[in-house]
Parts: C-alpha cells; sequence; structure tokens
C-alpha cells in the first residue's frame, strides 16, 4: 500500500486520486467515498444493508456538485450538462472511473491504516463482486476519500485525464429489487467462504481484463482468473458429488507403479521412458476427473447441454494456452476467447451463488 504524503490543505493524499483528512479526531468512526461505473446506477440514493458488523452504513446516489467539481474531467469529452455519464480510463496497474456517482461507507476502524486497508482489501472488493453479480456487465470502483468526517470540501487531488477514456456510456436506473439483491448478495459472500473465493477469482478476472486491453500474456492472466472462478465452483460441487477420494486413489496407483519401475530398472533411458509414461497417466487422470467432476457440476447446477459444452471447450483452450501451456497465446486467440470467458465465468459464478442461497449442505459448510 502506497505511504500517505502531506497535501497542501493539511490532509493526506493517496497517489493521485484520494485524499485522508488528517486524524486528529480520537474516534474509531471512519468515512470512505469512491467513485463508481456500471450498467445500472440509482437516480437517487439509496442505503445498502451491510452484513458486517464494523460497517455502519453504505450509501449509492449520485455525487454532489462538490465532488464533481473536484473531479478532473476527461480531455475531449465535454459533458452535457444533465447526462450521466460513465465511463473508465486505464492507467498504469490502475483502473480510473469517470463517472456522476459515488459510494459512501461509514465504518469502524481502529487507526489510519487499519481504515485504508479495511477499504480497499475488503469493503470495495465486497461491493464489487456483490454488484457483479447482478449482472455480466463489469461494475468498477475507485477509491477517492478515507477520512473521520464527512469530506466538507477540498480537492481530491486527482492528475489531469488523458488518452482514451473507455466505454463511456449512460447507466440504466437499478431498480429496487436489484437494490435488495444487492444487500442479499453481500450477505451471502460474507457467510460463505467459498462462494467470496470464487467471486474474487471472477473480480480478478474482470479488472485484469481492463488493466491490460492489448498485451496477450496480461490478457492471459485474465482468462486464466476467469477459469479458475469455474475451477473453483467445478471442484466444490463436482467434488462433492464424485468423490475427492478416487483421484488421489489414481495419483497413488501411478506414483508407487512408478516407484516400483524406478527400483527395478537401473537403465537410465528405461527411467526416463518410466517417468514419461507416469507423466501422461496423471495427466489423463487430471483430464478424465475434471471432465467428471465438470458434469456433475453442470447437472447440480442445471447449466444444460450447450453451456456444459462450451466449459469442456474453455477446459480445453485453458489445457492448451493457460498455466502450464504448450503454445504462446497470440492476441486473435486472446481476443477470440476474452468475452466466452467472461460469460462463461459470471454464469457459473452467479448460477452457483444462487444454488449456494439455498442448498442446505453449501449452507451448513459455511457457517459451521
Amino acid at each position: 500500500m502506497n505511504k500517505p504524503s502531506k497535501g497542501r490543505d493539511g490532509g493526506y493524499g493517496l497517489g493521485a486520486n484520494s485524499l485522508i483528512s488528517s486524524a486528529t479526531i480520537r474516534t474509531n468512526r471512519w468515512w470512505a467515498s469512491a467513485g463508481i461505473t456500471g450498467p445500472a446506477l440509482p437516480n437517487g440514493k439509496v442505503s445498502i444493508r451491510s452484513a458486517r458488523s464494523d460497517v455502519t452504513s453504505i450509501e449509492i446516489g449520485p455525487a454532489t456538485e462538490k465532488d464533481l467539481s473536484s473531479w478532473a474531467r476527461p480531455v475531449g469529452e465535454p459533458p452535457e450538462p444533465s447526462a450521466p455519464e460513465s465511463g473508465f480510463q486505464v492507467h498504469p496497474l490502475r483502473v480510473a472511473v469517470f463517472g456522476r456517482h459515488v459510494v459512501r461507507w461509514e465504518f469502524q476502524a481502529t487507526d489510519e491504516e487499519h481504515a485504508h486497508q479495511l477499504v480497499e482489501q475488503e469493503l470495495i472488493p465486497e461491493l464489487a463482486m456483490s454488484l457483479n453479480l447482478l449482472g455480466p456487465d463489469t461494475y468498477r470502483l475507485e477509491l477517492r476519500w478515507i477520512g473521520q468526517h464527512v469530506l466538507a470540501g477540498g480537492s481530491t487531488m486527482r492528475g489531469p485525464w488523458h488518452g482514451v477514456v473507455f466505454q463511456l456510456t449512460r447507466p440504466r436506473e437499478l431498480p429496487r429489487e436489484s437494490v435488495d439483491q444487492l444487500a442479499a448478495n453481500m450477505s451471502l459472500l460474507a457467510g460463505n467462504p467459498t462462494l467470496r473465493k470464487v467471486s474474487q477469482l471472477f473480480h480478478a478476472g474482470a479488472h485484469a481484463r481492463s488493466l491490460f486491453q492489448d498485451e496477450p500474456a496480461f490478457m492471459a492472466s485474465a482468462l486464466l482468473q476467469f477459469h479458475l472462478a469455474v475451477e473453483a465452483v467445478v471442484s466444490e460441487l463436482g467434488g462433492r458429488a464424485t468423490g475427492k477420494g478416487r483421484l488421489a486413489e489414481d495419483h497413488a496407483r501411478i506414483v508407487e507403479e512408478l516407484q516400483q519401475v524406478l527400483s527395478s530398472d537401473s537403465q537410465l533411458q528405461g527411467s526416463v521412458k518410466a517417468i514419461r509414461r507416469a507423466s501422461d497417466a496423471l495427466r489423463r487422470v487430471e483430464h478424465a476427473g475434471y471432465r467428471t467432476r465438470l458434469a456433475a457440476c453442470s447437472s447440480r447446477l442445471e447449466l444444460g447441454e450447450d453451456l456444459h459444452r462450451r466449459l469442456r471447450e474453455f477446459y480445453r483452450f485453458r489445457n492448451e494456452y493457460l498455466g502450464h501451456a504448450d503454445q504462446l497465446l497470440d492476441e486473435a486467440t486472446a481476443r477470440r476467447w476474452m468475452n466466452e470467458a467472461h460469460e462463461l465465468a459470471w454464469t457459473v459464478t452467479a448460477s452457483f451463488a444462487r444454488f449456494a442461497s439455498t442448498d442446505e449442505t453449501i449452507r451448513h459448510a459455511a457457517t459451521s
């Protein structure tokens, strides 16, 4: 985490996009705000019920005129006075959002360091993940300010915008039922570690996709995160359905056979062939096991034949290009798979969230 630097007004800034007020008031009450962009946002201020004991309130709504006047606008994008524009821009290792909406938190923290850690590592990711469960279009948040009193003026110390602004849109109105679902998502994530892990992986993939638009090596990172989200659900539901002990038994059998060959064959060439055969056998077992678990997972989530087929193709792509890749991922292939991977990962994540909210086995495991 970047260390705060003293600002001209006596407050503290983090980089060019947030401001922390001087912590002179001895209290554990803190406030934070973040810019937000996404497909649907409320026309007025709405309160989101939080399942966390350390969060007093969460509000999403239009930014105030004071907020808007202190946030620099993109070059070449003069807004219409009443247009609720929303977009984002990529900076090195950071996504800066642009829009007329903000999120505000009131929460409890022991000190300045704890406040930043809580907001940056928990509150913002949790809200982003809960929002992204509403639909496949990505929500993005950017920290603007943290302090011990509500922002009362002054600049947010943002640097000037430059270059291209991506996906400048006018968000739809967020309906009341989506606000209720958002609160339910946050509660579900808070109480279910497996769903939280899956959502974090999907969120990491969506974030990486925003950061690295044109580099195949970095695009591979986003694609891998999307598949890891799918793998986590397959492991959780497919493993429960098929039994995780079978894979361990197959591994043990192959390794035992290899050890017998190595102990009886003193020739180097024979040992090398045995190792290669064992490696191929382990790979076949892994692939067969994953396909079995994927079939069981697709059945439990009622994903349908077409989606199951596309997930199997995604798995073949992952083995060919990602992680322990045999081939270098080129830009054309990465672009061809990006939308498909995003859609598949979101569908599986959202389906697992619905399943986890009703399945007694999952709910019991999350609370035990």
